[in-house]
């Protein structure tokens, strides 16, 4: 099977034998080069079922639809969030308004091979959003948090300040205070603005986990995402990164038919 999760600016897919990946690849994309990442990324699968989970709205949805329906690929099947798929329990009164992405890693995440009998989930999600959603050791969906992610707050700040000409953040750098001995404090608006939202993120992500892992004794926490590394030290013990959760619950998505 092969996997595809568009998300709002990186596109990543999983080849799948049996459970296991066997070919995986990330890229960045814009509506108007998507067509040719696909053609040059997935037209070798041809035969293979393909699931996807899209959160980049309707016209990529229609451009990817139209793609494979050029190609040789088996089943065509865009995922939808379910009130209860593969032992989870949506808890969302309106079952469509929980992004699919999220469904899908929380899927991925309870039913992790890793995930031992009376453990809650949790997963943390550090992308373009920052998402955090609880999953109960008996498989309801607790609830969830959403909040810019880190390049999204640095990109809102300067560009609400009306500072961003001039201001070069460093391209890449996902966690300017990633050190624990470092000082903390910037000397220069782009190092200020980079070293604030990265504690804010760090601090306010590693403060709800704390407050969560109160609450519930047993919680086993994921992270992933394009800026996993950044939180990843700092959310506690029982935690691991875990990059594919979208695609692999995508996976379980295709085989609970």
């Amino acid at each position: 099977m092969l996997a595809l999760d568009i998300g709002n600016s990186r596109l990543k897919w999983a080849l799948f034998e049996g459970r296991k990946i066997v070919k995986k690849n990330a890229v960045v994309y814009t509506t108007d080069s998507i067509d040719k990442l696909l053609e040059e990324e997935l037209l070798p699968f041809a035969g293979n079922d393909v699931w996807i989970s899209n959160v980049a709205g309707k016209d990529i949805g229609a451009s990817v639809s139209n793609f494979f329906a050029s190609t040789d690929v088996g089943k065509v099947t865009f995922a939808a969030t379910q009130a209860h798929q593969c032992g989870v329990e949506n808890v969302y009164e309106i079952t469509a308004n929980l992004g699919v992405d999220r469904w899908l890693a929380m899927i991925a995440a309870f039913n992790h091979e890793t995930r031992e009998q009376g453990e809650a989930v949790c997963v943390v999600d550090c992308g373009t959003a920052l998402t955090i959603d609880v999953i109960g050791a008996g498989g309801q969906h607790v609830g969830g948090l959403i909040m810019p992610g880190l390049r999204t707050m640095q990109s809102s700040l300067l560009d609400k300040s009306g500072v961003s000409q001039g201001v070069g953040l460093k391209s890449g750098n996902v966690l300017a205070c990633g050190s624990k001995n470092a000082t903390l404090l910037g000397d220069s608006t782009a190092e200020c603005v980079e070293l604030g939202c990265s504690q804010l993120m760090v601090e306010g992500v590693s403060g709800i986990i704390r407050r969560q892992r109160e609450q519930l004794r047993d919680l086993r926490c994921f992270v992933t995402g394009g800026d996993a590394a950044g939180v990843l030290d700092y959310v506690g013990e029982n935690t691991q990164y875990e990059p594919d959760l979208v695609l692999q619950g995508l996976l379980l998505a295709g085989s609970d038919r």
